[in-house]
């Protein structure tokens, strides 16, 4: 948010927003950042981003699989949180696989076997840094054909719970639409991290170069 209103650009923060006030406000936007929220987005906000999306705007997702977070005691047990915008991903045909990444080579992670490290499968303009850091990362289960991966967990990366071991997507995009299977590397204790720097701010430039028709939800005609 910081980096964007340095460069000049307008930053709206909606939290449980609905209605007007959501579609107004896309009406004046090229991008919109969606960071693991934890409910659903309503069917009539899902077909507004498909028509933002639709008429050249863009969107970048961040999701992480459901973990435990929070507790601290007998009284204070862990909370399940799990990304809620399963329906909105899934419209765009991105999946997020229900487990949680890990690599226990010390040269693969950043000090913590679930802080593993990414690298470019393409490149292009959102690779352009090199070897990104994830903390707690899940993975990408399915891309749409017009799709393609951007970066892939390091080698001896597995999950969780099954233990597989195998090449895994971790960020994914097609034209108008970019997906991250972790939200840590937009916090403030992760983004300095390897390329993760040089990573969100290509992901943010990739939002401001949305530019949506003029004919992308008119404003209503007042008597």
């Amino acid at each position: 948010v910081e980096a964007l209103a340095e460069a000049g650009h307008d930053v709206n923060v909606l939290t449980d927003t609905t209605g007007d006030t959501f579609t107004d406000t896309l009406r004046q936007s090229d991008g919109l950042l969606i960071v693991q929220p934890t409910a659903e987005y309503p069917d009539e906000e899902r077909v507004v981003i498909h028509e933002f999306t639709d008429a050249g705007g863009r969107v970048a997702i961040a999701a992480e699989p459901t973990q435990l977070q929070g507790g601290g005691g007998p009284f204070s047990p862990p909370t399940q949180v799990s990304f809620g915008a399963t329906d909105l991903a899934a419209s765009y045909d991105f999946y997020i696989g229900p487990e949680m990444l890990f690599n226990t080579d010390d040269d693969a992670n950043d000090n913590n076997f679930k802080s593993i490290y990414a690298t470019p499968a393409n490149q292009g303009k959102l690779t352009q840094g090199g070897t990104i850091t994830l903390d707690r990362s899940g993975y990408i289960t399915q891309t749409n054909n017009d799709s393609k991966v951007l970066y892939t967990a390091v080698d001896g990366t597995k999950t969780t719970e099954t233990r597989r071991e195998e090449t895994y997507p971790v960020v994914a995009r097609d034209d108008s639409v970019v997906f991250v299977a972790d939200a840590s590397f937009l916090k403030s204790a992760e983004i300095y991290d390897a390329k993760n720097e040089v990573f969100t701010g290509e992901l943010l430039t990739f939002l401001a170069s949305g530019d949506p028709s003029e004919g992308f939800l008119p404003e209503p005609e007042t008597e």
